[in-house]
């Protein structure tokens, strides 16, 4: 199957999509994803999807996602936006038992699951 992505493919990009992918291979359909990258996840993975709280504290950022719920944390390399690791990274190092890393990209992707 042909793939037609909305934006270049840099290193970082391509993590993103495979990330999609496996969101989209391995997730329940009615799976909840934080990401920077709402629509492509709701594009090509067909799953409800929300942009990480712009919450500095990463306690109340936690709690924010809970009331979603989130279920899927994706922590992108994207340099344009550095909004995965600048508000959702710290909420898994803060609570790093309520989050389980189930897939990796490299250095440029980590998708959490919430351990509930």
């Amino acid at each position: 199957t042909a793939r037609h992505f909305l934006f270049d493919e840099r290193r970082q990009w391509r993590a993103l999509y495979s990330g999609i992918e496996w969101l989209r291979a391995n997730t329940p359909g009615e799976a909840r994803v934080a990401t920077s990258c709402p629509l492509l996840v709701w594009l090509y993975a067909q799953r409800n999807a929300v942009m990480p709280p712009l919450e500095a504290d990463a306690e109340a950022a936690g709690r924010l996602l809970d009331e979603v719920p989130v279920d899927y944390l994706v922590i992108d390399a994207l340099a344009f936006v550095d909004m995965s690791r600048r508000y959702a990274l710290p909420v898994v190092e803060a609570d790093p038992a309520g989050w389980e890393e189930v897939f990796r990209a490299g250095e440029d992707l980590v998708i959490y699951r919430r351990v509930r």
